[in-house]
């Protein structure tokens, strides 16, 4: 039941030479005047002046022609952008004295169609913003591209414009490589440029994700991916069969669904095997359990016969294999899905989340889920960005994707602008406006954090923000909520507020034993700091007695807690402490002794035999070691 997290993306080292095209500025205008035609079923055509407004479609015509320098244009997006910004500000003001009045509350916050009047009489306004920070993104990519080549990448951006904004509004250059996302565009726009028109969220994920390979490591196997053209062309070419279809799909939530890592022939088969599956989760339970190998810990029968989606369907595997195998053939099908990885005082588990067909749109569901994995964090493997990051992000992401398209890139738009921000004032003031149209737009949430981690934020902004964390994202999200609450109490300098603090949010999240240990362990080691060693050792008891089967932050808890009582030259102590640790620890049941040692129980009771010697009790070392032998058997 080990696992080896989610999918490893890396560098890809491979370039490629741009396409220059045969004709200058002028006939630029032409093509800017005119709707780009675009593929069967495709939406009403969008022009580059719809997508980027008169000052972008300018800029980018000038770079297009060779008129402009791509370093002089950014900076006039840049402008641009900021004025824009200042003006949406100057406007909401009023809006937002008028809202802090009355009491916040998830009926009146987050949804689109709540706004209200006056939030919409910021249309246009909004609407300009967001064309201005599209501008900043397209400007930043040409940018990244060699000298030589800017001026094909413009016109390739003018010709497809829709593309060019859903391109705009998803990259994250503060976590990706400009020129690797820009070459993938280029090939989808030299080699698919029809289909990029239909599919311009398709093909915008796929250029933000295919930019490097894409690995799976499960366990002792490896899985690849099979590129950016081959992904492009499987949804393209079985549109039928996908879950949610290939047009209405936020890119945010395409992320997660062509990161696949699967061959091309793989791909295939799971359409034909399951195209008419109703419930992807129970696709988890298709695969038998390899209990010989939880048990005994004889190698897997799936790794002898040769690993991939038709063996593991045959042969079966662990946790790790049902995951992978739900999530490639959800993926196939063209339905968000994310290997989830937890662990509690015992072991790693791993299990599915995927978006089904619901009432309203798509709801996450997850599968294999069970016992203490309820209750601990599940963490997943962002495909944009290769960061490890809370598997709470899934379903936000699927709510967020029930909104208006419209409403998502004025979201997307208000998130560029927060983090082009001259200040965290604005910066918080723009994230808030964004939030206010989408509360489970994830990317928002993170400009928050990174004011908090800066330690720009003032206490009154600190506290504002974490009450609206708690009143907005609490009850459905709650380990999101803790990682947004985190950076702004490691970020209060005087340690005995950060204590107080810690204590406030450790009876917020009482139900959740994971998060609660975790708050125990950080005030522990502020009071280790301040040189407050029984305050910390009260910290590290609690744990131990109420928090002992929560998570592997139980087993540090152990040793520092012995760590003090061994400062204080207190042995009795230490062994008190350990006999205690470990008769609250659960030991395992009916796994082989290879997954038994990785358990919060297995290494306590070891640290517990050792001790004991060193006390020169034997006897007494010799009886534990007899118990774990029983139990290893």
């Amino acid at each position: 039941m080990q696992y080896a997290q989610g999918c490893v993306v890396t560098v890809v080292a491979e370039k490629r030479a741009g396409m220059t095209w045969a004709f200058g500025v002028i006939v630029s205008v032409v093509c800017l005047s005119a709707s780009v035609p675009t593929g069967r079923g495709a939406a009403a055509p969008t022009s580059v002046l719809d997508c980027f407004g008169e000052a972008g479609e300018q800029r980018i015509v000038r770079l297009a022609g060779g008129l402009g320098q791509a370093d002089e244009e950014l900076k006039g997006a840049r402008e641009d952008l900021s004025k824009n910004a200042a003006e949406v500000l100057a406007a909401v003001k009023p809006l937002q004295a008028s809202n802090d009045k009355q009491p916040k509350t998830k009926a009146n916050a987050g949804s689109s169609s709540k706004r209200g009047p006056a939030l919409a009489a910021l249309q246009p306004k909004l609407e300009a913003l967001t064309q201005a920070a599209a501008t900043v993104r397209i400007m930043q990519l040409v940018g990244s591209a060699p000298d030589a080549e800017r001026m094909s990448v413009a016109q390739e951006y003018l010709t497809h414009p829709t593309f060019a904004r859903a391109l705009a509004l998803i990259v994250d250059l503060s976590s990706e490589d400009g020129g690797k996302v820009q070459r993938v565009a280029r090939l989808l726009m030299q080699e698919r440029s029809r289909a990029v028109d239909a599919a311009p969220e398709l093909a915008a994920a796929v250029s933000v994700v295919c930019d490097a390979p894409v690995v799976a490591q499960v366990n002792e196997n490896l899985a690849s991916g099979s590129g950016a053209l081959p992904v492009f062309d499987h949804f393209c070419r079985n549109e039928r069969s996908m879950i949610f279809g290939i047009k209405d799909v936020p890119s945010e939530a395409w992320v997660f669904v062509v990161d696949v890592a699967a061959s091309e022939a793989e791909m295939q088969w799971a359409v034909q095997q399951f195209a008419k599956q109703q419930d992807l989760g129970a696709l988890y339970d298709k695969v038998e359990y390899d209990n010989d190998h939880l048990e005994k810990g004889t190698p897997k029968k799936v790794t002898q016969a040769g690993w991939n989606l038709r063996n593991i369907l045959q042969h079966g595997g662990v946790c790790a294999d049902q995951a992978y195998f739900c999530a490639t053939v959800s993926k196939s099908l063209g339905a968000p899905a994310a290997v989830t990885v937890g662990r509690d005082g015992s072991l790693s588990h791993a299990w599915i989340g995927y978006a089904m067909r619901g009432r309203g749109g798509p709801t996450w569901a997850e599968w294999g889920r069970f016992g203490g994995y309820t209750g601990v964090e599940g963490m997943i493997l962002h495909p944009q960005t290769g960061k490890s990051v809370s598997s709470t992000l899934m379903p936000m992401l699927t709510e967020y994707g029930r909104m208006p398209a419209a409403d998502r890139r004025l979201v997307a738009g208000l998130r560029i602008a927060a983090a082009e921000a001259n200040s965290v004032d604005d910066a918080l003031e723009l994230a808030r406006l964004a939030l206010k149209i989408g509360t489970t737009d994830s990317r928002s949430w993170d400009v928050v954090a990174r004011a908090a981690a800066s330690g720009k934020m003032s206490d009154a902004q600190k506290t504002q923000w974490s009450n609206d964390v708690i009143t907005l994202c609490l009850d459905s999200y709650p380990e999101f909520s803790w990682r947004m609450i985190e950076p702004m109490i490691t970020s209060i300098p005087d340690a005995q507020e950060r204590v107080r603090t810690l204590d406030r949010f450790a009876g917020v999240f009482s139900s959740r034993g994971d998060i609660v240990g975790q708050i125990l362990m950080q005030e522990a080691r502020l009071f280790e700091a301040a040189g407050d060693l029984t305050a910390a050792g009260r910290c590290y008891d609690r744990i131990i007695s109420d928090h002992a089967n929560d998570g592997p932050f139980a087993f540090d808890a152990v040793l520092s807690g012995a760590k003090i009582l061994r400062h204080q030259g207190n042995r009795m102590g230490i062994i008190q402490f350990v006999q205690r640790a470990f008769g609250n620890m659960e030991a395992p049941k009916g796994i082989s002794p290879i997954f038994a040692r990785q358990t919060n129980w297995y290494r306590c009771g070891s640290m517990l035999v050792d001790v004991l010697r060193a006390a020169g009790q034997g006897q007494q070392a010799d009886r534990i070691r007899a118990q774990m032998d029983s139990v290893m058997k």
